[in-house]
């Protein structure tokens, strides 16, 4: 039987258990008043994934906040600069649909992830190293999701915007040099946790 990757949707399917044939399955709940579904056709798996979904008030797991100001369009980080790689300890990488991209009464946190020691050294040196102007442009859609970095050092937290959509604003940010975006920085915030790249533009 062939596995597929499976879905989570904050859109509960009409029953509690919908089967689609060839052992593919919708699984709906409601918790805190949100619908979610769940699709899938590894039964253990799917089971793991419902039983793995809780309600987060503010700030989830992985440190990211369900909400952010940096969604707004023109809003750049006030944290400061970014910080020496070798400072880095960690850090949270937060998903965000745009308002643009945002139904209804959700949250606009859409997943999250974080990363190790490693890893955060990874995407801070990708960052540094990004040349120091924005783009590249060339969108001819709306932007619908962002991503916010935040790297954690010994004295403070440093944010990141990270644009990959949209017809303008495409580039990373820390509120003091705006970046170009490169295939190294979406590699490693987007495609090493998501498997693909949602950029409309060719990248360095």
């Amino acid at each position: 039987m062939t596995t597929f990757a499976p879905a989570v949707d904050l859109v509960a399917a009409d029953a509690a258990l919908i089967d689609h044939g060839e052992g593919w399955v919708t699984q709906a709940a409601g918790l805190a008043g949100v619908n979610v579904s769940v699709s899938d056709n590894d039964p253990v798996r799917l089971q793991r994934i419902v039983d793995s979904v809780v309600a987060v008030d503010r700030i989830d797991a992985h440190g990211c906040a369900v909400d952010s100001p940096m969604l707004a369009s023109g809003v750049r980080p006030t944290t400061g600069a970014l910080p020496a790689v070798e400072d880095v300890t960690g850090a949270s990488v937060c998903r965000y649909a745009l308002p643009d991209g945002h139904q209804g009464r959700l949250p606009p946190l859409l997943s999250s992830f974080r990363a190790d020691e490693a890893r955060s050294h990874a995407i801070a040196e990708a960052l540094a190293q990004a040349p120091q102007r924005s783009g590249p442009d060339g969108c001819v859609d709306a932007a619908q999701q962002m991503i916010v970095v935040i790297l954690e050092t010994a004295e403070a937290d440093v944010t990141v915007t990270v644009r990959y959509q949209g017809r303008s604003d495409i580039g990373v940010d820390d509120g003091v040099v705006a970046r170009q975006l490169t295939r190294d920085i979406t590699d490693l915030v987007i495609a090493a946790e998501h498997g693909f790249v949602p950029v409309c533009v060719e990248l360095p």
